[in-house]
């Protein structure tokens, strides 16, 4: 009989940018779909709330404002589309409502080959 695993506990922290009821989002690929997603910082030591700001800045070019916790979600991932592959997965996410106060940098566009 195989051992069983020990998950590693992962926290997390996101962010949902909004602006004007508009949403900023991500695209990503996973498992060769487009997703989209907010801004994450991922296994970090400081507090969750602190490091939503380096991540969103460095990510996006915004600065941010916290505007509050939306909720706290619990992924156990041996319960999910991968149960093999994910199997150690535990993560821990905080998501959390940012407000730009800054604006976004330009847009850098490829120069033509």
């Amino acid at each position: 009989m195989a051992e069983p695993t020990t998950p590693e506990i992962r926290t997390s922290a996101k962010a949902v940018i909004l602006h004007d009821s508009h949403v900023l989002l991500m695209r990503a690929n996973w498992d060769d779909q487009a997703c989209f997603s907010s801004s994450e910082a991922a296994n970090i030591p400081e507090s969750l709330d602190y490091a939503v700001h380096p991540e969103v800045h460095e990510e996006t070019g915004l600065t941010v404002t916290f505007d509050g916790m939306l909720w706290l979600r619990k992924c156990i991932g041996a319960n999910h589309d991968h149960p093999v592959s994910e199997a150690k997965t535990h993560r821990i996410e905080a998501i959390f409502l940012c407000i730009p106060i800054s604006d976004p940098p330009p847009t850098r566009r490829p120069r033509p080959g």
